[in-house]
This record gives C-alpha cells, sequence and structure tokens, in this order.
C-alpha cells in the first residue's frame, strides 16, 4: 500500500510540476514523500507544513470560518501548497510560482487517490 501512495505522489509531482510531493503528518513527520531535488530538507518541509497547519486552523477557529481547506504559502521563486487530508495528515506540494495554476489543478486532481491510498495505510 505504501508503493500505492508514493505512485500517487510521484504522478501528483510531476503534474504539478514541484519539486515536493509528500504526506506529512500534523507532528511533522514525514509519512511518505516523492522529490526531484536532493536539495530539500523533508523534514523540515513536514515540521513547517505542520504549524502551517496549526497556526491557520487557529486562525479559522477564532474567526468562526470552519476548517482550513487549503494553505499556500508564496515565496519569491515558489510556493508551497498544503491541504489538510483526513485525520492529522496533510498533502504538501512544492512548486515554482509560476506554475499555481497548474499545483492547484492536480491537487484536486490527485486528492482523492492520495486520501484512499492514506486510508489503505491505516
Amino acid at each position: 500500500m505504501v508503493d500505492k501512495l508514493k505512485d500517487q505522489l510521484e504522478r501528483l509531482l510531476s503534474a504539478s510540476q514541484g519539486s515536493v510531493a509528500a504526506v506529512v503528518g500534523n507532528e511533522g513527520t514525514v509519512i511518505q514523500a516523492a522529490s526531484n531535488d536532493a536539495s530539500v530538507d523533508l523534514e523540515a518541509v513536514a515540521a513547517l507544513a505542520a504549524s502551517t497547519v496549526g497556526v491557520t486552523g487557529a486562525v479559522a477557529a477564532e474567526l468562526n470560518r470552519g476548517s482550513v481547506q487549503e494553505v499556500l504559502l508564496q515565496f519569491d521563486h515558489d510556493l508551497m501548497a498544503v491541504k489538510p487530508l483526513e485525520g492529522d495528515l496533510s498533502l504538501v506540494v512544492i512548486a515554482p510560482i509560476a506554475s499555481l495554476g497548474i499545483v492547484r489543478y492536480a491537487l484536486k486532481k490527485y486528492y482523492g487517490t492520495i486520501t484512499e491510498a492514506v486510508r489503505q495505510l491505516v
């Protein structure tokens, strides 16, 4: 079942034109990842994604706006998209900023199959 999740993350990575696609735990652990950039510290990505989900979740609760559906962080040249999955897991993609539309499309396209693969792990 881990192979199915890895396969789906690799498909998401390719479709999003990204450098990282990962499922991470909200405690900052990497569950599974696909990357084509060895310089990216996946443990740091997981930790940052976890804190991002925590902070945005707190903001949403404080403002009484429901649950967080997606978080986009824009940097000088790249973006990081974080989309909560079931339970304490999140889906993370890092890609060039010019790929924003492609990333959002790819997240939508692969969200269901990645969620299914994660369910099979549990």
